[in-house]
């Protein structure tokens, strides 16, 4: 009887990390959104202003933009990793079985999607966040020198 309370509890934790692993991703989504709907704001009003000084305070806040994102971003897949990765050494207690059927599995996506498979979700927006940032230095860079 104990031990069905342990497992009990031990697949409740292991839910509850789970669920705190996806609303980090939920959290992730809506940053993305943000920092892309605001940079095409910004990057619409760039293309019809003057390439000069006065553009400074918009490709300056497209900078910040980007850096805020891409550090959230990061700090969002530690903690995600974080989560996911205490919940499968609880699912390990639960049942050691399920590892063998994922890493099975992991193989199989493998070689079904070689390239796709070893692309992280995380460096994708990170990269989206990096793209952003760095598009709001050239055109900083550019305004200084015009």
């Amino acid at each position: 009887m104990a031990d069905e309370k342990s497992d009990a509890g031990v697949a409740a934790y292991y839910k509850e990390q789970l669920d705190q692993a996806r609303h980090i991703e939920v959290q992730r989504t809506a940053i993305g959104g943000f920092t892309v709907a605001f940079s095409g704001v910004i990057v619409s009003k760039l293309q019809s202003a003057n390439f000069d000084r006065t553009i400074l305070p918009y490709t300056i806040t497209l900078t910040l933009i980007g850096l805020t994102a891409l550090l959230l971003s990061a700090k969002l897949y530690e903690r995600f990793r974080w989560h996911h990765d205490l919940g499968f050494r609880l699912r390990e207690e639960i049942n050691p079985q399920l590892g063998v059927l994922e890493k099975d599995t992991n193989d199989d996506w493998d070689k079904k999607y070689p390239v796709l498979f070893k692309i992280g979700l995380h460096t994708i927006w990170n990269c989206l966040f990096g793209g952003i940032a760095l598009l709001g230095v050239v055109l900083t860079v550019k305004a200084l020198l015009v």
